[in-house]
């Protein structure tokens, strides 16, 4: 281009490209764009954003979206978000996808994740999917530039549960504590057991400990029995199917015996584990906690005592201690120990007899305490007059507080016999021994 003076300009179009068109007049030009869309996208950029979504309400979507499509991104971004929803979705979506996710990526992330999940279907699954593992955690979470780190805030992965491609939440599951993956895993309804089994495998079985007992129930019957999607999905993962022995082994004792008193799929899961688990679980179950899964087996019980008791009887270096427990449990629970003890073999049925009658004992031993209180004469006599071959089964029955109120009893007496001195042995005995000793852990 060049002047000779204000008033004379000569312009080299064919330098210039076609794109453009130019209007030249004295003493003044207008370069403008050929595309009436990329001019309007480039006068609406120009101006306060406000002013610019005034105008683009006005478009018809398709206008609207072409017109935003040749912004730069940024401004785009900023024009998006000021738009009434149902227009901004409708903009996403008719937009090329990855565009729609640099969009989406330059607007605040508040604003962002709302148009998502206001999105319909397959907007919403496609925008997400189309998402690489760093897009996705910049869109969900915080990015610190400074550190280079994102930090995902629970609620947010919990509103996206349901609707991120499996392998994303997985992986992102995988490296929160199992306490927050649980919580995730709940926001995503049906989909929560093919995202378990979508995670490496470590992760998922840690998460067992965490799982409500809906959710542990739901991962045993999938051990039990998984459906052919979900062994499709663990294929295709390239990790092994979820097996029953594996869940177990990465359970607590503690945890265990919570989902054994608490649930009736944990009662069937405690009868079928191996008796000396379940033996190892008693202490950590207590005594109500014990009856009321033994109230939840069913047909089974029966074998499940007995096996507790041979597998009891045959732990070196102490006495048989397991049918005590037992005995405390039945008598807390409405089984009809008579009828059990008839389905058991009788080498065990008469040890829990034997205990189930030291425990009728120590109750009225205990009773005598109640009534008469200090110096507890009354309740020593009766204990006195149990033979000295069942007198430490009564001991154990009586519990922390009967022992201490007749060894008080002994303790008060000035002149002490023979046979005071062995049942004072034999009380010691019980009370270090405890009602749930750690010979049984």
């Amino acid at each position: 281009m060049s002047t000779d003076d204000s008033r004379n300009i000569s312009v080299d179009i064919a330098a210039l490209g076609e794109s453009r068109v130019y209007q030249v007049a004295e003493g003044s030009m207008f370069i403008g764009d050929a595309d009436a869309t990329v001019s309007t996208a480039r006068r609406l950029a120009a101006v306060p954003v406000q002013q610019a979504v005034e105008t683009l309400v006005t478009m018809s979507s398709t206008e609207r979206a072409s017109v935003l499509a040749s912004m730069p991104v940024s401004a785009a971004a900023a024009r998006i978000a000021e738009l009434p929803t149902p227009n901004a979705i409708q903009v996403l979506s008719e937009i090329d996808e990855q565009l729609a996710i640099g969009q989406l990526l330059a607007m605040n992330s508040y604003t962002a994740r709302s148009l998502v999940l206001s999105s319909h279907e397959p907007v919403r699954s496609n925008l997400l999917s189309a998402m690489t593992l760093e897009q996705t955690c910049r869109f969900l979470g915080d990015f610190n530039e400074q550190e280079g780190r994102v930090s995902l805030a629970t609620e947010v992965l919990k509103d996206f549960a349901a609707c991120l491609p499996l392998m994303v939440i997985a992986a992102l599951l995988n490296q929160v504590p199992p306490a927050v993956a649980t919580q995730i895993l709940e926001a995503a309804d049906d989909r929560d057991m093919a995202i378990w089994v979508c995670m490496d495998e470590s992760a998922r079985l840690s998460l067992v400990n965490a799982m409500p007992n809906s959710q542990l129930e739901k991962v045993v019957h999938l051990a039990n029995g998984p459906s052919e999607d979900l062994l499709e999905i663990c294929s295709v993962v390239g990790t092994a199917a979820p097996d029953l022995g594996s869940i177990v082994g990465s359970m607590t004792r503690g945890r265990m015996a919570e989902f054994s008193t608490t649930s009736d799929l944990g009662a069937i899961v405690y009868a079928a584990i191996p008796p000396e688990m379940r033996v190892t679980l008693m202490p950590h179950m207590g005594v109500d906690g014990l009856a009321s899964t033994f109230c939840k087996i069913g047909e089974a019980l029966p074998e499940c005592i007995w096996s507790m008791m041979a597998a009891d009887q045959s732990r070196p270096y102490r006495a048989p201690l397991a049918h005590r427990v037992i005995v405390q449990a039945l008598s807390a629970s409405s089984v009809d120990s008579k009828m059990l003890m008839d389905h058991i073999p009788q080498q065990f049925a008469a040890a829990l007899w034997n205990s189930q009658w030291a425990h009728g004992v120590a109750r009225e031993i205990n009773a005598a305490a109640d009534s008469h209180g200090w110096p507890y004469r009354e309740a020593y006599e009766r204990f006195s007059e149990v033979p000295n071959e069942h007198k430490e089964e009564v001991a154990w029955h009586l519990g922390f507080e009967g022992i201490r109120n007749l060894e008080s009893h002994l303790d008060s007496r000035r002149w002490k016999t023979s046979k005071h001195e062995v049942d004072k042995t034999i009380l010691n005995k019980a009370r270090k021994q405890g009602r749930f000793p750690d010979p049984l852990v």
